[in-house]
């Protein structure tokens, strides 16, 4: 996976770099937010990080083209301040899908969990937490019909626009990873 940091500013970059590291991403760095946005396309970067305070103009230009299908899909895209933005800067930020960097130094991720009951073959659509370097889904409401090692073998999850599925097994009523291998519904 590769992550594209967008800053000249030291302090950002390496308050950014080990968390990008950490969640395994290769890193490719540019200062000039405009040479990064030429070479977009060759990048194909999977995640952004950016300031908007470093290119106030250019910030919103970037996420547009980037949105559009140019430089990959499914882009996810980042800004990283210290200081808050603006009412207008996040209106614009939620309206391009932009997320804020420190979604990504959660420990889990919301999600919407669907599957069928093992016992009732009921449908069950729950939100959920996705504990990624756990491989363990959690839910808001326990689950304690569902015995232990229980297992589901079709579990999808519904996050940040993308759909994926799993096998899981139940486990004290959060829900394991068992073939630790993605495979897209679409």
């Amino acid at each position: 996976m590769k992550a594209l940091l967008i800053s000249d500013n030291k302090e950002i970059i390496e308050n950014v770099k080990p968390v990008l590291v950490k969640k395994g991403f290769d890193i490719i760095s540019y200062r000039w937010i405009i040479k990064a946005l030429d070479n977009i396309e060759e990048i194909s970067p999977d995640l952004i990080v950016l300031s908007p305070s470093e290119f106030p103009r250019h910030w919103k230009t970037l996420a547009s083209f980037v949105k559009s299908g140019i430089g990959g899909r499914n882009v996810k895209i980042y800004l990283y301040q210290n200081e808050k933005m603006t009412q207008e800067e996040k209106k614009k930020a939620e309206e391009l899908c932009i997320f804020d960097f420190f979604e990504l130094t959660k420990e889990y991720t919301n999600c919407t969990v669907v599957f069928t009951n093992p016992d009732s073959k009921r449908f069950v659509t729950e939100k959920a937490k996705h504990y990624h370097d756990k491989n363990l889904i959690e839910f808001s409401l326990p689950y304690s019909y569902l015995e232990k090692n229980k297992i589901v073998k079709h579990l999808t999850i519904y996050e940040n626009g993308n759909i994926s599925s799993f096998s899981a097994k139940v486990v004290d009523g959060i829900f394991n990873n068992l073939t630790f291998e993605l495979k897209s519904l679409l």
